[in-house]
């Protein structure tokens, strides 16, 4: 059975029904004939959506809902190379964001992984070097940084630290410069303008 929303002469919704309840919605929304949004229903609860936002035919949101149709799940396609680049897990019960996985570079491997309380930006890890693995580790709050470690030369093993103040300045950094698990320099900030670094070469804390 089809239940039709008529808008303008055009087809607004189309909706396909199974036992008397909604299974299947269609809508094209900018009226150019080819469907940009497509819902899937189970018993009548939505369970999925997908959405060409950009009107380029191809699908670049997916939502995905739980058993009481909350949305827990989106996909998107960043790049528009029609695959899911960018993956973002919600609260249901307050839609706010859990975690998200990005592929910043297209080449099917999630590359910066970013953590939320409370919708909030709490801990982003990044790999710079796309090797698959994590060399950037960022604790912030919100859009706040409070603490920065690198792996900079990709060896597994933190060789830059930096401290940020409550307005998210610098506040200090630390560098292992060759690379032999020895933090031999540091730099304080003032309102993020650098002061004199420091040179500690036995890493034992005096300059």
């Amino acid at each position: 059975a089809l239940g039709v929303s008529v808008q303008a002469g055009v087809v607004d919704l189309l909706t396909e029904l199974q036992d008397e309840k909604p299974a299947r919605r269609t809508q094209d929304r900018n009226a150019d004939g080819q469907p940009d949004f497509l819902e899937i229903l189970q018993a009548g609860v939505r369970v999925r959506q997908e959405v060409d936002d950009d009107y380029d035919g191809r699908t670049d949101l997916w939502n995905f809902y739980d058993v009481s149709g909350s949305l827990e799940k989106q996909e998107q396609d960043i790049d528009g190379d029609g695959k899911s680049d960018r993956f973002n897990e919600l609260d249901a019960s307050s839609g706010k964001s859990n975690r998200t996985l990005e592929d910043k570079n297209g080449d099917g491997r999630i590359d910066m992984w970013t953590s939320f309380e409370d919708g909030v930006r709490v801990a982003q890890e990044e790999d710079a070097n796309f090797d698959g693995k994590p060399d950037r580790f960022i604790k912030a709050n919100g859009d706040t940084p409070l603490s920065v470690e690198e792996d900079r030369n990709y060896d597994g093993t933190i060789d830059y630290v930096a401290e940020y103040d409550a307005e998210g300045n610098i506040a200090s950094d630390r560098t292992d410069e060759n690379g032999d698990g020895t933090f031999e320099a540091s730099t304080a900030f003032t309102g993020g303008a650098r002061a004199m670094p420091e040179l500690d070469p036995d890493g034992g804390g005096q300059a």
